[in-house]
């Protein structure tokens, strides 16, 4: 009887632990409707001054270990958002935490949104609006610093400078481009020898010139093999001499080609 006792009470205290640990989890990962959304994984870094959550920060250009509120000039080193210390289930670097603020790099967080570029719908990506450290609905080609988990505004709402906490899955990239930007028909492969856009001007004079090249060479390439099949017909002791002329050719051809892609190449980085 004793016995039976004992495992019953091991078995209501593991059934006690079981269900503290399932409540912690669903109230850090789903919340209720008063539960702001918790980080997953954030970092502590260096501020010269106080920041409020959801404010978007950028790192600082002249120290890697501190931040600065994001600004659109600033928005290719966005890193994440500012959430309060008791708001993180994984916080990196919390030793010290004076003149430090916790930032959300991976997961859930609330960030500061505006309806400056339109209403936010669930699923919409999140970048920077005209305000620093705000967010707003990100536009094709723009720097992004996650995915909004809510909506924020209705159609036909102006209020664009109301702001608002919206929970968002922290997730920094570039919005994808369903265009080229304005007076640039550059492809991909083209953009990464350029280095930049490139105008359909110059799409044009590249294309020409390799129009161009490629006549010169099937024309040079043409009149010597043809030049040499005739001649050796006529005369079989001339072919060393035909050789030569062959080789000569095939070395013109090059000098076209190399030629051809030195402008090409020029035209795209002007």
């Amino acid at each position: 009887m004793i016995n039976k006792n004992k495992n019953n009470n091991k078995l209501f205290v593991a059934r006690c632990v079981l269900y503290l640990f399932l409540s912690l989890f669903l109230l850090s990962n789903f919340g209720g409707a008063g539960i702001a959304a918790t980080s997953d994984v954030a970092k502590w870094f260096t501020s010269s001054i106080s920041l409020e959550e959801g404010t978007i920060v950028a790192i600082d250009s002249g120290n890697a270990d501190a931040v600065a509120v994001a600004s659109v000039d600033q928005s290719t080193k966005l890193l994440g958002v500012v959430v309060p210390a008791d708001k993180s289930t994984i916080s990196l670097d919390g030793n010290n935490q004076e003149g430090k603020v916790q930032v959300a790099i991976a997961g859930r967080a609330q960030v500061k949104v505006d309806k400056s570029n339109g209403t936010i719908s669930r699923g919409d990506l999140i970048g920077l609006s005209k305000v620093s450290g705000v967010g707003a609905k990100a536009n094709e080609g723009e720097p992004v610093v996650g995915v909004a988990e809510s909506s924020f505004g209705s159609e036909g709402d102006n209020a664009s400078e109301e702001t608002a906490l919206l929970p968002m899955i922290v997730s920094v990239g570039v919005a994808p481009s369903s265009s080229v930007a304005d007076g640039a028909t550059s492809t991909t492969w083209v953009r990464s020898i350029a280095g930049r856009d490139v105008s359909a001007l110059q799409l044009f004079f590249v294309f020409f010139i390799a129009a161009v090249g490629v006549l010169a060479i099937s024309f040079l390439s043409y009149s010597a093999v043809r030049s040499g099949v005739v001649a050796t017909g006529r005369n079989p002791l001339a072919k060393p001499a035909i050789l030569r002329a062959l080789s000569q050719t095939m070395i013109m051809v090059s000098l076209v080609a190399i030629s051809c892609f030195s402008l090409m190449y020029f035209m795209l980085r002007l």
